[in-house]
């Protein structure tokens, strides 16, 4: 009986242990681009005339990080009451940028080989003629600072034509701020988010994968992307870099198609090998939606998909060590002894 007793104690105890080890187990899982904005104010319209041609000079919004390009378009419209033969010339726009003292820091047609040439086009009622443009915060009042980036601050840009006409729109206040503001997405990983550009990724059957993406990390920020599957591990790895201005916060949302991801359902962020803070994802029946944040510098992010097993795997050594036990224990339960007198 001492024996049997001890035995089913040794069970107990490696049972408690196989349970233990299961709970460890289960615990350890220059005139083109498009700007982004950490603020989204509704875009502006600037505009002068002349009683006929009306200029409207158009920007995204008003607030930008330092360094962002800042993108506007500048049109031309007749709005007389009959055709225009509009002058035509190698500058038909300009633009400029001044200072909160009011000092010009930078004029689009200065340092520029323009154009020489002149072309009668008609223009009719309400017909226009328009031309984008990118300032990419830079000076250019003299030779000495062409190419120096603007410090942050508040600026004035106002559009107008070239010499043959002359006309300026009203001054627009731009503020260029040093750092991002800390994103606090609400609904960040939300299903058929509204993407603002595309980076492509290659597979590990060198086939390219369109990704498409949304908040302040832009396409030219991301670096290197790979989409590379291990079966046995039965996990697939989105893997890039991202880099950007050293104390600034990014916050980026990338859409994957589903039919991408051969392994894995669960998707983790990894960040320089550690696993992002703050990060989500949704999926609807074509894509995943993953969503994270990052304090910038240059990273390497790694967006891993693993498959989370619903059946505890028990180690193999505990259940072959509970078989033995019970077989033992059984053994010397119906062990042939002394039986007990009774008078």
């Amino acid at each position: 009986m001492k024996k049997t007793a001890l035995a089913l104690t040794l069970i107990l105890a490696l049972s408690a242990s196989a349970v233990i080890r299961v709970a460890i187990v289960n615990l350890g899982r220059a005139q083109s681009g498009t700007a982004t904005a950490t603020s989204n104010p509704a875009a502006t319209v600037a505009s002068g005339g002349n009683g006929n041609l009306e200029l409207t000079m158009s920007l995204d919004r008003t607030t930008y990080v330092l360094g962002e390009p800042v993108n506007l378009t500048l049109m031309i419209t007749n709005i007389s009451n009959q055709t225009i033969n509009f002058t035509h010339t190698g500058l038909d726009f300009d633009f400029q940028i001044y200072n909160d003292t009011n000092n010009i820091v930078y004029q689009w047609s200065n340092f520029k080989a323009i154009p020489q040439f002149i072309t009668i086009v008609p223009l009719q009622v309400g017909q226009s003629r328009s031309a984008n443009f990118t300032w990419s915060q830079t000076c250019n009042f003299n030779a000495q600072v062409e190419g120096d980036t603007v410090s942050p601050g508040i600026y004035n840009i106002i559009g107008e034509t070239g010499p043959t006409y002359r006309i300026q729109t009203t001054p627009t206040q731009l503020t260029i701020v040093k750092t991002t503001p800390t994103p606090t997405p609400t609904t960040p990983a939300t299903t058929t988010p509204t993407p603002t550009a595309t980076v492509l990724a290659t597979t590990s059957n060198n086939e390219t994968v369109d990704l498409k993406i949304s908040g302040n990390i832009t396409s030219s920020q991301m670096s290197s992307l790979t989409i590379a599957t291990n079966q046995s591990a039965a996990k697939t790895t989105v893997s890039f870099t991202v880099t950007g201005e050293g104390g600034t916060t990014g916050y980026g949302n990338i859409t994957i198609p589903i039919s991408s991801v051969l392994y894995g359902t669960n998707p983790v962020i990894y960040i320089d090998g550690s696993q992002a803070s703050n990060q989500g994802y949704a999926r609807d029946s074509n894509n995943y939606y993953v969503w994270y944040t990052t304090s910038f510098s240059t990273h390497k992010v790694s967006i891993v998909f693993t498959a989370r097993s619903s059946v505890p795997e028990f180690p193999s050594p505990v259940i072959l060590s509970l078989v033995i036990i019970l077989a033992v224990s059984v053994s010397v339960a119906f062990m042939p002894g002394k039986r007990m007198e009774t008078n």
